[in-house]
Order: structure tokens, then sequence, then C-alpha cells
């Protein structure tokens, strides 16, 4: 029997807009011999701003689902098709809970995720400002498409499977509901609208207008849930939510973090988003196309391995779909 007791708790200085990240310590002693062992955790609660305490429901509930439903579907699929080595680029969750009443399933203020806390095991974030190295990013790609091709390959294969265990937990975010028009004839918008109208008025900003509209075509563009490439989308891919442990200087391990915004959507979504926030601008102007390519040849071996008829998803289709020029 052990005796648990948190030891202290103090706030991250993380970037998580849908969740408020604490920095947990148990201390954990046996009540036989007299040992004691300090559990280093993250535990992320219901954040203070009122905009993102609306989503936070939603964020909550994805988050936890992937967790305890579709991490496990996804390595016991895995192992069916008969790999020793299964996905475990996740970070480990100890447990969940949405409030103190068992007999609902409301989230309240007493919402929280404990888990384990990556950097004490050697993980961190590269500098934003900075961006991934060559070497890292196609490290990290290898996994991506790994967790791109798993659930497709669960698709095709176990289609009942994929509709059962994955698909209804892959909501996406909720943004809240427009405010109603103002008493003085102000009109509600669409936040993207709204702040193109405001670039509208500034002569300095319309290179800025110019790159929003580029961006929203982009994602209408990949919006594809139903298509040959739809698979689980992380749907916020970049540099803030990818860990990475490093030796001598070379990644051996990545960890992504954050599953609050997955969706059933095109993996083009995840590729190109990560590439263009996240990788040195030099290395894509130089290596672009190698590194799309780079991509698919490990989504293919991956779909190979875990032998999914790969002869659908040709190059070609992949590359006329989702590269955009």
């Amino acid at each position: 029997m052990a005796e648990e007791k948190i030891a202290r708790i103090e706030q991250l200085l993380r970037e998580n807009n849908c969740s408020l990240v604490l920095k947990v310590n148990i201390t954990t002693k046996d009540e036989e011999n007299g040992t004691q062992e300090v559990l280093s955790t993250v535990a992320k609660v219901i954040p203070t701003n009122e905009y993102m305490r609306f989503a936070f429901e939603y964020s909550f509930k994805n988050e936890v689902a992937f967790y305890n439903i579709i991490v496990p579907t996804l390595q016991e699929f895995q192992r069916k098709r008969g790999m020793d080595h299964v996905a475990d680029f996740f970070p480990k969750m100890y447990v969940s809970r949405q409030n103190l009443d068992e007999d609902n399933d409301i989230v309240d203020n007493n919402a929280v995720i404990l888990m384990d806390n990556l950097i004490m095991s050697g993980y961190k974030n590269v500098d934003r400002m900075v961006g991934f190295d060559l070497k890292t990013t196609k490290f990290i790609l290898k996994d991506l498409a790994a967790f791109h091709a798993i659930p497709l390959a669960l698709k095709h294969l176990d289609p009942q499977g994929f509709e059962q265990k994955i698909k209804p937990y892959l909501v996406g975010f909720k943004r809240p509901p427009p405010p109603p028009p103002s008493k003085n004839g102000g009109k509600s918008q669409n936040p993207d609208e709204a702040l193109i109208e405001v670039l509208e008025e500034f002569d300095e900003f319309l290179p800025l207008q110019s790159l929003l509209r580029q961006h929203l075509r982009f994602n209408e563009f990949v919006n594809n849930p139903e298509g040959l490439y739809s698979t689980i989308c992380h749907g916020d891919m970049w540099v803030n939510n990818i860990m990475t442990k490093f030796k001598d200087g070379k990644p051996i391990k990545n960890k992504f973090v954050d599953f609050q915004m997955c969706t059933n959507n095109s993996l083009a979504k995840d590729l190109f988003f990560f590439l263009w926030s996240s990788v040195q601008q030099p290395i894509l102007e130089n290596s672009l196309d190698d590194l799309i390519k780079f991509y698919y040849e490990n989504f293919i071996e991956h779909l190979n391995q875990l032998k999914c008829d790969s002869t659908p998803f040709t190059f070609d289709a992949f590359f006329g779909r989702n590269h955009i020029s």
C-alpha cells in the first residue's frame, strides 16, 4: 500500500490557450518499507480566459478520449498487424476527471488531466523563433508519417473499428457562438472576416491581408475529411506541440503533445502547417519538395508494414492533391 501526497504545484510558463498547465510533484511512500518516490507530472486545468473556457469542454473531452481510447486502439491494431514496436510518440496520461461528481459528464472547474512531465525525461521544445534544422525536421517527419498512416490503415482494414473507436472523438475545436448584434447596429462577424476588415483600413497592413486570405484559401483547399488521405489530423502540429529528446546534439525521440484539436481530415493540414510554421526558412527554400517526398516515402512504408494496400496512394495523387504553388 502506498501513501500519496502532492508535494508542490507551480504554473508552467508554457503557451497553451485551451488549458492552464501546472507542474505537480507527487510524493508516494510505501507503508511497508518506508521508501519514497517522487512522480513528476503536469496537470492541465480549466483556463481563466472566458473565451477559452467555452472551448475547454470540447478540447478536454477530445484529449482524454485520445489517450484513453484512440492511442490504445492504434497500438492494438499495430500489434494485430504483426508489429513489435508500436507508436509511442505520445506522453503518458496517468488519470483524468471531468468533475467531482461521478454521475455526470459535465466538464467544470474541477476538471483535470494529469500527465507525465516530459521535461524531467529530457524532452524539450526547440526555440520557436529558430525552428527545426534539417536533421530534426526529417526525424519528426518520420513520426508524423506514422501518426497519419496508422489510423488511415485502420480505417481501410477495419472500417467499423475506425467508425466506433476513432472517428467519434475527432470533433475538433468548437468556437463560442458569435455575440448578438450590438444595440448601436454593429453586426456579428466571424473573427477572420473582422480581422480582414481591420487590415483593409491600413495601407501598411495590406501584405498581411493578402497572406491571411491565402491562409484561409489553403484551409479550404486541404479541408477534405472524406478524401483518400483523410486520417487523424492533430490540428496544431507546430514547434510548441513537439518535444524532442537529443543526445550529443542529435534527435533520438519525439513526443507530440496537446491532442485537443484533433479532427478527421486531410493529413496535408498537419504536414504543411508543420513545415511552414516550424522549419527554418533556408531549409524550406532549398529542400521543401525533398521533405514532402521524404514524408510521403515514410508514409507509404508504414502502410506496407501494416499490410495495407498502398497502391491507391500514389505520389502523383498525393502531390497533386496537396501541393500548393
